[in-house]
Protein backbone atom coordinates (compact mmCIF):
# COMPACT_ATOMS: atom_id res chain seq x y z
CA UNK A 1 0.00 0.00 0.00
CA UNK A 2 2.97 2.42 0.43
CA UNK A 3 3.70 2.36 -3.06
CA UNK A 4 -0.02 3.28 -4.07
CA UNK A 5 -0.46 5.98 -1.17
CA UNK A 6 2.97 7.76 -2.70
CA UNK A 7 1.61 7.40 -6.40
CA UNK A 8 -1.62 8.33 -5.80
CA UNK A 9 -0.37 11.74 -3.55
CA UNK A 10 2.42 12.55 -6.37
CA UNK A 11 -0.80 12.21 -9.42
CA UNK A 12 -2.97 14.33 -7.63
CA UNK A 13 -0.06 16.60 -6.72
CA UNK A 14 -0.85 17.06 -2.48
CA UNK A 15 3.09 15.99 -2.73
CA UNK A 16 5.53 16.70 -5.04
CA UNK A 17 8.39 13.93 -6.27
CA UNK A 18 11.33 15.23 -4.85
CA UNK A 19 9.43 16.00 -1.24
CA UNK A 20 8.71 12.01 -1.55
CA UNK A 21 11.81 11.23 -1.92
CA UNK A 22 12.82 12.80 1.45
CA UNK A 23 9.87 11.35 3.10
CA UNK A 24 11.22 7.61 2.12
CA UNK A 25 14.32 8.76 2.78
CA UNK A 26 13.06 10.16 6.44
CA UNK A 27 11.32 6.55 6.56
CA UNK A 28 14.39 4.64 6.18
CA UNK A 29 16.16 6.19 9.09
CA UNK A 30 13.02 6.79 11.61
CA UNK A 31 11.06 4.09 10.48
CA UNK A 32 6.86 4.36 10.88
CA UNK A 33 4.69 4.15 8.26
CA UNK A 34 5.23 6.31 5.18
CA UNK A 35 1.22 8.06 6.57
CA UNK A 36 2.98 9.04 9.75
CA UNK A 37 6.42 10.48 8.01
CA UNK A 38 4.00 12.28 5.39
CA UNK A 39 2.00 13.67 9.07
CA UNK A 40 5.39 14.62 10.81
CA UNK A 41 6.38 16.82 8.07
CA UNK A 42 3.55 18.57 7.72
CA UNK A 43 3.02 17.74 3.55
CA UNK A 44 -0.53 16.48 3.67
CA UNK A 45 -3.61 17.34 6.20
CA UNK A 46 -5.00 14.42 8.10
CA UNK A 47 -8.13 13.89 7.09
CA UNK A 48 -7.28 14.63 3.35
CA UNK A 49 -4.74 11.57 4.52
CA UNK A 50 -7.20 9.47 5.32
CA UNK A 51 -9.17 9.95 2.30
CA UNK A 52 -6.09 8.62 0.07
CA UNK A 53 -5.37 5.87 2.54
CA UNK A 54 -8.49 4.58 1.83
CA UNK A 55 -8.36 5.06 -1.94
CA UNK A 56 -4.93 2.75 -1.24
CA UNK A 57 -6.30 0.43 0.27
CA UNK A 58 -9.44 -0.01 -0.91
CA UNK A 59 -11.72 0.34 2.40
CA UNK A 60 -13.59 3.22 3.85
CA UNK A 61 -12.10 6.01 5.96
CA UNK A 62 -12.23 6.02 9.70
CA UNK A 63 -13.87 9.37 11.09
CA UNK A 64 -11.17 11.66 13.43
CA UNK A 65 -13.35 10.54 15.98
CA UNK A 66 -13.40 6.89 15.51
CA UNK A 67 -12.48 5.00 18.71
CA UNK A 68 -13.13 7.71 20.70
CA UNK A 69 -15.34 5.74 22.77
CA UNK A 70 -14.67 2.01 22.83
CA UNK A 71 -17.29 -0.40 23.18
CA UNK A 72 -15.88 -3.25 26.23
CA UNK A 73 -17.69 -5.80 24.47
CA UNK A 74 -15.94 -5.34 21.20
CA UNK A 75 -12.99 -5.38 23.33
CA UNK A 76 -13.75 -8.31 24.57
CA UNK A 77 -14.47 -9.73 21.24
CA UNK A 78 -10.69 -9.84 20.44
CA UNK A 79 -7.96 -9.53 23.32
CA UNK A 80 -5.04 -7.71 23.20
CA UNK A 81 -2.64 -10.60 21.25
CA UNK A 82 -5.32 -10.74 18.23
CA UNK A 83 -5.39 -6.99 18.13
CA UNK A 84 -1.96 -6.73 17.57
CA UNK A 85 -1.04 -9.39 15.64
CA UNK A 86 -3.51 -8.47 12.95
CA UNK A 87 -3.22 -4.65 13.73
CA UNK A 88 -7.20 -4.21 14.28
CA UNK A 89 -8.59 -2.53 16.49
CA UNK A 90 -12.02 -3.64 17.71
CA UNK A 91 -14.46 -0.49 18.48
CA UNK A 92 -17.59 -1.48 18.28
CA UNK A 93 -20.48 -4.10 17.52
CA UNK A 94 -23.02 -3.86 14.66
CA UNK A 95 -25.04 -5.97 14.90
CA UNK A 96 -23.31 -9.15 14.19
CA UNK A 97 -20.34 -7.38 13.02
CA UNK A 98 -17.28 -6.24 14.97
CA UNK A 99 -15.77 -2.82 13.49
CA UNK A 100 -12.30 -2.14 14.04
CA UNK A 101 -9.76 0.43 13.02
CA UNK A 102 -6.73 -0.64 11.09
CA UNK A 103 -3.49 0.91 9.56
CA UNK A 104 -0.93 0.58 7.25
CA UNK A 105 0.95 -1.79 7.08
CA UNK A 106 -2.62 -3.91 5.83
CA UNK A 107 -2.82 -7.05 4.37
CA UNK A 108 -6.21 -8.02 3.63
CA UNK A 109 -6.06 -11.66 3.41
CA UNK A 110 -4.89 -11.48 7.73
CA UNK A 111 -7.94 -9.39 8.00
CA UNK A 112 -10.01 -12.42 6.04
CA UNK A 113 -8.09 -15.09 8.75
CA UNK A 114 -9.04 -12.58 11.50
CA UNK A 115 -12.74 -12.87 10.82
CA UNK A 116 -12.31 -16.79 10.02
CA UNK A 117 -10.59 -17.28 13.27
CA UNK A 118 -13.63 -15.05 15.09
CA UNK A 119 -16.21 -16.54 12.59
CA UNK A 120 -17.47 -13.64 12.49
CA UNK A 121 -17.76 -10.57 9.79
CA UNK A 122 -15.41 -7.76 10.28
CA UNK A 123 -15.97 -3.78 9.32
CA UNK A 124 -12.75 -2.66 9.21
CA UNK A 125 -11.91 1.44 8.52
CA UNK A 126 -8.53 2.60 7.41
CA UNK A 127 -6.75 5.33 9.49
CA UNK A 128 -3.53 6.55 9.89
CA UNK A 129 -0.53 4.95 11.85
CA UNK A 130 -1.01 7.82 15.20
CA UNK A 131 -4.55 7.39 15.47
CA UNK A 132 -4.38 3.39 15.44
CA UNK A 133 -2.16 3.53 18.09
CA UNK A 134 -3.74 5.94 19.92
CA UNK A 135 -7.13 3.88 19.95
CA UNK A 136 -5.01 0.95 20.80
CA UNK A 137 -3.66 1.74 23.48
CA UNK A 138 -6.91 3.25 25.10
CA UNK A 139 -8.93 0.13 24.46
CA UNK A 140 -5.96 -1.96 26.15
CA UNK A 141 -5.26 0.70 29.06
CA UNK A 142 -1.50 1.04 27.38
CA UNK A 143 0.61 3.61 27.06
CA UNK A 144 0.80 5.12 24.32
CA UNK A 145 4.37 5.48 22.48
CA UNK A 146 5.75 9.43 22.52
CA UNK A 147 6.07 9.77 19.14
CA UNK A 148 2.51 9.29 18.19
CA UNK A 149 1.50 11.51 21.57
CA UNK A 150 3.85 13.93 20.36
CA UNK A 151 2.41 13.91 16.92
CA UNK A 152 -1.21 13.70 17.89
CA UNK A 153 -0.38 17.14 19.85
CA UNK A 154 0.57 18.75 16.78
CA UNK A 155 -2.67 17.69 14.84
CA UNK A 156 -5.32 18.40 17.04
CA UNK A 157 -5.14 22.33 15.99
CA UNK A 158 -5.45 21.01 12.44
CA UNK A 159 -8.75 22.20 10.99
CA UNK A 160 -11.31 19.97 8.41
CA UNK A 161 -10.42 19.20 5.36
CA UNK A 162 -12.47 19.10 2.39
CA UNK A 163 -12.30 15.84 0.29
CA UNK A 164 -10.08 16.06 -2.91
CA UNK A 165 -9.17 13.98 -6.28
CA UNK A 166 -10.93 13.35 -8.77
CA UNK A 167 -14.45 12.89 -9.08
CA UNK A 168 -14.87 9.17 -9.61
CA UNK A 169 -12.91 8.75 -6.47
CA UNK A 170 -14.33 11.26 -3.91
CA UNK A 171 -14.52 9.60 -0.54
CA UNK A 172 -18.03 10.19 0.61
CA UNK A 173 -18.39 9.42 4.70
CA UNK A 174 -22.09 7.88 5.36
CA UNK A 175 -22.83 5.32 7.65
CA UNK A 176 -24.39 1.87 7.13
CA UNK A 177 -22.26 0.39 5.93
CA UNK A 178 -22.11 -3.81 5.71
CA UNK A 179 -19.11 -5.99 7.19
CA UNK A 180 -17.05 -5.62 4.07
CA UNK A 181 -14.96 -9.49 5.40
CA UNK A 182 -17.23 -11.87 6.30
CA UNK A 183 -16.08 -15.36 7.25
CA UNK A 184 -19.43 -16.72 6.52
CA UNK A 185 -19.99 -15.50 3.23
CA UNK A 186 -16.08 -16.35 1.87
CA UNK A 187 -13.51 -13.90 0.76
CA UNK A 188 -14.47 -11.58 -1.84
CA UNK A 189 -12.34 -9.43 -4.39
CA UNK A 190 -14.66 -6.08 -4.49
CA UNK A 191 -14.34 -5.01 -0.72
CA UNK A 192 -17.27 -2.78 -0.44
CA UNK A 193 -19.39 -0.38 -2.19
CA UNK A 194 -20.64 3.01 -0.57
CA UNK A 195 -23.19 4.68 -2.64
CA UNK A 196 -21.12 5.74 -5.89
CA UNK A 197 -18.04 4.80 -4.64
CA UNK A 198 -16.54 1.38 -4.99
CA UNK A 199 -13.74 0.47 -2.80
CA UNK A 200 -11.18 -2.51 -3.47
CA UNK A 201 -11.01 -1.98 -7.13
CA UNK A 202 -7.47 -2.82 -7.87
CA UNK A 203 -7.51 -2.81 -11.64
CA UNK A 204 -8.80 0.90 -12.11
CA UNK A 205 -6.49 1.83 -9.53
CA UNK A 206 -3.82 0.12 -11.20
CA UNK A 207 -4.88 1.94 -14.77
CA UNK A 208 -5.16 5.45 -13.27
CA UNK A 209 -1.95 5.27 -11.46
CA UNK A 210 0.76 3.31 -13.58
CA UNK A 211 2.28 6.66 -15.13
CA UNK A 212 2.72 8.48 -11.81
CA UNK A 213 4.01 5.00 -10.45
CA UNK A 214 6.53 4.30 -12.99
CA UNK A 215 7.92 7.98 -12.75
CA UNK A 216 8.38 7.81 -9.07
CA UNK A 217 10.04 4.45 -9.28
CA UNK A 218 12.52 6.19 -12.03
CA UNK A 219 13.34 8.96 -8.90
CA UNK A 220 13.68 6.88 -6.24
CA UNK A 221 15.68 4.47 -8.12
CA UNK A 222 17.69 7.25 -8.77
CA UNK A 223 17.94 8.20 -4.88
CA UNK A 224 18.73 4.96 -3.89
CA UNK A 225 22.55 5.34 -3.81
CA UNK A 226 21.92 8.62 -1.06
CA UNK A 227 20.29 5.92 1.05
CA UNK A 228 23.01 3.61 1.20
Amino acid sequence: MPSRLSSLLVRDGLVGVKRMEKAFQRQVIYGGSLDTILLEMGLVPEERLTQYLALASGLPPAARDEGAVVDPAAVAAIGRDLAEHYRAVPVAIERDAIRVLVCAPLELTELEDLADLLDRPLQPLITPEYRWNLVYASAYGLDTPARFTTLARSLDVDPASTPVGRAPTIIVDDRGLPPVVSAAEGRRGVIAERGDVTYGDAGAWEQATRPAMAGLLDLLADALPDLQ
